[in-house]
């Protein structure tokens, strides 16, 4: 799908969901016994993460993608 900011589409109950990235900053990746936590933030209106499981994507990919500093 291309769009003109990055998106993260999820399965929810009832169906797809998907929300924007374009103006979320991530802040930080958090690993813990059985997920991974990207930290997100957006100015205007507070903050929101991500979970990927243990065996998904490792902290150090998590971290090339969504941080930049």
């Amino acid at each position: 799908m291309r769009r003109d900011s990055p998106i993260f589409v999820f399965s929810k109950r009832k169906g797809v969901g998907l929300v924007g990235l374009g103006t979320l900053q991530a802040t930080d990746v958090v690993e813990s016994g059985f997920f991974r936590r990207v930290d997100l933030e957006r100015p205007d209106e507070g903050r929101a993460c991500i979970f990927f499981a243990h065996d998904g994507p490792s902290t150090e990919s998590l971290r090339a993608e969504f941080i930049f500093t």
